[in-house]
């Protein structure tokens, strides 16, 4: 009798505890049906259409559609969120053009034909001549204690590498942590003036039509982005064998010169995220923050397909996110406003290595602290059709399903209110196959969301899969899904009002504590 006079006190409380937050979901779809079909089809056709170029980064096709968005952020009396209280946040790009004539390299004396026994890797000025030495990985890691320049004097000399990070280190992860220092900075902090990357069996055709961009104007990068780093080389096999050959047949004190020289002119661009804020209507709450974010980037202009079309328009990728939020911010705007405020950025560059949402982060227009969660859009009109068995289209979701990704690695609050808001309103099947940290595709990396993370900011991905025409010029309008598109969003639009209104704020408490290096929960 005791035990279940405990468990019913249990119960009592338990119910307690999650009738406001009950409630709430329950509330959080009001106004959901002023998102529009129609709307969400018009928007798409302006945004995808052939005339913005696919809308690269940087291009005039993504300057018109950043305009657009602004626009139409205005006309629902939005206000900026950006630089100066304007609708724009700036990041600045640079670009290197390559002059071949005056690039070089020589091996004692010998001259190394360009685009056959060696590329520009990283396009620095530079000159030099110089003793080489050998470093094997050149991946250096001071927290974990690798460190292969250990014993060796690199000090003005030129390294070659084969740039391999040590057994069961993922590139990718290293890329992008704050630990690794890739051979360019670990080369620049030892003292050494170059890198030369050994690359066994070289595509010469790749280094070609390499030397042929770089020549004309290699990509844009974010001038933040620009490292202290030292200028690089890819070297063939048999570049690299004359140089050991060399190395092993000189005598010490000695050591073979390389003569290494490469002259490049700057070009500079600029891009906007676009940012907006529907300010919220608690006199405290308000000046806390809802941040809701899509990329508006996709990849311009590209190889033909069968038919000849070259632009890929990417109206899935991200059009169907962008688009998604007007359409959210429009039905909140019309009587339907939260009590934290709601942020809205539209993400540049995404495609380019999520260069937008990194440059928000770090130069952010609102305080960082005050955003209680980030939810991201990214793909979420297209669906699988019964029968198909196209194997491209294998992990894409269902008509009634999208891929939620983050709330069991973020946090356990974001799960519950999420759960009890879905199930609330339009019940959406939220697919949690890639909310884990061991998922083999690594989705939870791979969008904007991963920024705000990176900073401490929970997050989410509303996300609904790969497909067949995804980075293709066929990622066109006529293949989205309007009626999926209309319920996602509507969703999504429930899941933004139930945070933007709730007394509480997520916490991280899940496994992304441990990848952010918060240690447990007291």
């Amino acid at each position: 009798m005791l035990a279940q006079t405990r468990s019913r006190m249990a119960l009592l409380v338990c119910a307690a505890s999650l009738a406001p937050t009950a409630s709430l979901a329950a509330a959080a779809h009001t106004g959901g049906d002023l998102i529009s079909e129609n709307n969400l089809r018009a928007h798409l056709e302006f945004v995808a259409h052939d005339l913005l170029e696919g809308r690269d980064t940087p291009s005039r096709g993504l300057d018109i559609t950043a305009q657009y968005l602004a626009t139409q952020m205005k006309l629902y009396g939005a206000v900026g969120g950006g630089d100066n209280g304007t609708f724009f946040h700036a990041m600045p790009l640079e670009r290197s053009k390559l002059i071949a004539a005056e690039t070089s390299l020589t091996i004692n004396g010998e001259t190394v034909t360009i685009a056959e026994g060696f590329i520009p890797r990283t396009m620095k000025t530079v000159a030099a001549d110089a003793e080489v030495i050998e470093v094997k990985s050149a991946w250096l890691n001071a927290k974990d204690g690798v460190d292969p320049f250990a014993g060796l004097d690199v000090k003005g000399k030129i390294i070659v590498t084969d740039g391999a990070l040590p057994q069961g280190v993922d590139r990718r992860m290293a890329m992008r942590s704050p630990d690794w220092k890739r051979p360019e900075l670990a080369a620049a902090e030892k003292g050494a003036i170059a890198v030369l990357y050994v690359v066994d069996q070289p595509n010469l055709a790749t280094w070609k039509r390499q030397l042929d961009r770089f020549s004309t104007g290699g990509s844009f990068m974010p001038v933040s982005r620009v490292d202290n780093g030292v200028p690089s080389l890819s070297i063939s096999a048999e570049t690299a064998t004359k140089i050991t050959s060399l190395l092993a047949s000189t005598a010490p004190g000695n050591a073979p010169k390389v003569g290494m020289k490469m002259t490049v002119q700057k070009e500079t661009a600029m891009t906007w995220n676009v940012v907006a804020i529907i300010p919220g209507t608690d006199p405290k709450l308000k000046d806390e923050y809802v941040a809701i974010g899509a990329h508006y980037d996709h990849v311009g202009i590209g190889t033909p397909d069968a038919t000849g079309d070259a632009i890929y328009n990417g109206a899935d990728d991200d059009g169907s996110g962008t688009v998604a939020m007007l359409e959210i911010a429009r039905a909140i705007a019309n009587g339907n406003r939260t009590k934290r405020s709601v942020l809205f950025v539209w993400h540049t560059g995404e495609e380019k290595g999520l260069w937008g949402s990194a440059h928000f982060c770090a130069n952010p227009t609102v305080d960082l602290s005050k955003i209680a969660i980030q939810i991201n859009l990214d793909m979420i009109s297209m669906t699988k059709k019964a029968g198909d068995t196209n194997p491209r289209n294998a992990t894409l979701a269902g008509p009634n399903e999208l891929y939620l990704i983050g709330p069991k690695i973020v946090s356990s609050q974001i799960t519950k209110l999420t759960e009890l808001t879905n199930n609330a309103y339009l019940k959406m099947k939220l697919n949690d196959k890639h909310d884990t940290l061991e998922d083999p595709e690594r989705i939870f990396f791979r969008s904007d969301h991963y920024s705000y993370i990176q900073k401490g900011v929970p997050a989410v991905f509303f996300f609904s899969g790969a497909h067949e025409h995804y980075h293709r010029p066929s990622d066109e309008v006529d293949v989205v899904d309007f009626e999926k598109l209309t319920t996602a969003t509507r969703t999504i639009y429930a899941i933004t009002r139930a945070f933007a209104n709730s007394s509480e704020r997520p916490v991280i408490d899940g496994p992304a504590r441990q990848l952010l290096g918060l240690g447990d929960l007291n």
